[in-house]
């Protein structure tokens, strides 16, 4: 019992031993949360979680709204979407309390402005004394200066940024002790408080020992969709071969851009163009959603971003009086049948009935020893390519010049990202030799690699073989050797690469382990964010099973006489 005087739900017996069980399998599935930053829009936020947990209990068979705490392992936020994460994650509230609370702290924060002139437009005591009212009815009386840090419950953390250095990295405030950089050890306020100092509404606040003391702000400048933040610190605290079912982004909407108000005139040292900045917050949100969309497109079931798209524009960040045309907008938002179904996906990987995991090496293509190359050296890093084709040239070849044409078209065509083609057509037809015949032309230009896709087994050796070859396997990753490989192939360390699937068939589900025990399908086990890969098959219709785009989809028909000849 804590100091509200509530009990644990059931739930929380249950995920023990739930979580006792699968952590002696070696098979814990992460889930990630993060929140973006709004003011008072963050209500938004809440309730659309509310309706995940709801959906999450309902699916249970829960009598008690579960805490998020328990069904995420990580959970972050900026500004005010940290304080949320503070409130979920730290202080282990449920969602409707976190709402309660946080309907309380927007009208006790943002009721009352400060004479004109003054360092932030509303004052940071009240938010102070907000935050500390909060803590202290969930964790007891006499508990105001809490600590962040704590050994038990859900890794939460929340970005703010040196106020003399705005443009670095986000400082992450955490509830443990990083290996490396664990971040400043203070209260549970002050982290509330820096998450928070929004330039022209909060003074910023300083953290740290007499005369060793930081300034931060909020870190809404850059880091307002904290997304990247969260994807990084899972990979650095729980390793890059874990696997994790879901990734979740929770947006607060569009803002109204004048309600970014300029500063007063002895507001010291604000420069003019964090204002800008500021104005820009919500754009830099959606572009790191939609890169996180693109970057996860072959990842199905992965990355979920839920953000209302419309009704929110007209609500600045301090309107607190308008929480509930937040809601009704948000309500409306989540009624719609695309949204609901993105919901049961979200739902289905919190319970561990989602049928897609990935490692958390795919997630950004890192790998141990192979990611370290500086973003001043990429340009003129020379990669050595690498040709691991079982199959000798066809010295007799002939004909089919119209496909390769194609394919050189359609699988080389950009610069960024991956590509992907599926040839097709009867047994027997010629498909094989026509990616035989592209692989050697390739071979001079990329690094290519075979695969034979007729079994998981197969599949898992010819990977095993890339491995070999790169010199990325050792004794000590035995049992993870195609996600190291993987990895790979989805970091820039591996080049340019062409990697053929021959004989792809649909193997999910026909064998739920291979040789090395990898508990997923062949297509699960590709890299999703480089390269280009080209599928050969004769089953039609398990072509919409690698990519929906009709345009990657070649048919090899019967070779005409002429063309036979030729």
């Amino acid at each position: 019992m804590d100091a509200t005087g509530s009990s644990a739900p059931p739930s929380a017996l249950r995920l023990l031993s739930l979580g006792m069980q699968l952590s002696i399998l070696g098979m814990t599935l992460l889930t990630l949360y993060a929140v973006d930053g709004g003011g008072i829009r963050g209500i938004s936020a809440l309730v659309i979680l509310e309706e995940v947990m709801h959906r999450v209990q309902r699916a249970e068979g829960l009598s008690s709204v579960p805490l998020p705490a328990d069904y995420f392992d990580l959970i972050c936020g900026t500004s005010t979407g940290g304080l949320i994460a503070i409130l979920l994650g730290r202080l282990r509230l449920s969602v409707p309390e976190a709402i309660d609370k946080y309907r309380i702290l927007a009208a006790q924060v943002f009721s009352e402005k400060k004479t004109w002139g003054k360092d932030g437009t509303f004052k940071a005591s009240n938010l102070e004394k907000a935050i500390k009212e909060v803590v202290q009815e969930k964790l007891g009386p006499g508990h105001a200066d809490e600590r962040m840090f704590t050994t038990e419950g859900c890794k939460t953390f929340v970005c703010a940024v040196p106020a003399k250095h705005i443009t670095t990295e986000p400082r992450l405030f955490r509830t443990w002790k990083a290996d490396k950089c664990p971040g400043p050890d203070c209260t549970i306020w002050e982290a509330g408080r820096a998450t928070s100092a929004a330039p022209t509404f909060f003074k910023r606040i300083y953290i740290g020992k007499p005369h060793l003391q930081e300034e931060f702000i909020d870190a809404a400048m850059g880091c307002n969709n904290p997304v990247k933040s969260l994807i990084k610190e899972a990979q650095r605290e729980f390793g890059l071969v874990r696997k994790v079912s879901c990734v979740l982004s929770i947006g607060t909407g569009m803002p109204k851009v004048s309600g970014f108000e300029a500063p007063g005139l002895i507001q010291r040292a604000l420069p003019l163009d964090l204002i800008n900045v500021l104005a820009r917050m919500a754009a830099d949100s959606d572009a790191v959603a939609l890169e996180m969309k693109a970057r996860y497109q072959n990842c199905p079931g992965l990355y979920h971003r839920l953000n209302v798209e419309r009704g929110l524009e007209g609500v600045a960040l301090e309107e607190w009086k308008k929480l509930g045309e937040v809601k009704t907008h948000t309500m409306t938002y989540l009624g719609q049948d695309d949204i609901s179904t993105d919901v049961d996906v979200i739902v289905k990987a919190l319970v561990g009935k989602s049928s897609k995991t990935f490692s958390l090496g795919r997630l950004d293509g890192a790998v141990p020893g192979y990611n370290d190359v500086r973003p001043e050296d990429k340009s003129d890093r020379k990669f050595e390519t690498r040709f691991i084709v079982p199959i000798g040239q066809n010295e007799n070849f002939v004909g089919r010049n119209d496909i390769l044409q194609q394919l050189n078209k359609r699988l080389f065509k950009q610069e960024f990202g991956q590509t992907r083609v599926i040839l097709w057509g009867m047994m027997g037809i010629g498909k094989t030799q026509i990616a035989l015949e592209l692989a050697y032309r390739r071979a001079k230009i990329q690094s290519v690699f075979w695969t034979d896709a007729s079994t998981m087994e197969s599949f898992a050796q010819s990977f095993m073989k890339i491995g070999d070859a790169a010199g990325i396997l050792n004794p000590d990753t035995k049992d993870q050797e195609l996600d190291i490989v993987t990895a790979w192939l989805d970091s820039e360390n591996s080049g340019s690469w062409l990697l053929i699937v021959d004989n792809f068939q649909n193997l999910e589900g026909a064998q739920e382990r291979d040789a090395h025990a990898v508990p997923r399908g062949l297509l699960n086990s590709l890299p999703v964010m480089r390269g280009a890969i080209l599928f050969t098959t004769h089953e039609r219709n398990i072509a919409h099973t690698i990519t929906k785009d009709s345009h990657s989809k070649l048919h090899v028909p019967v070779m005409g006489v002429d063309e036979a000849i030729s």
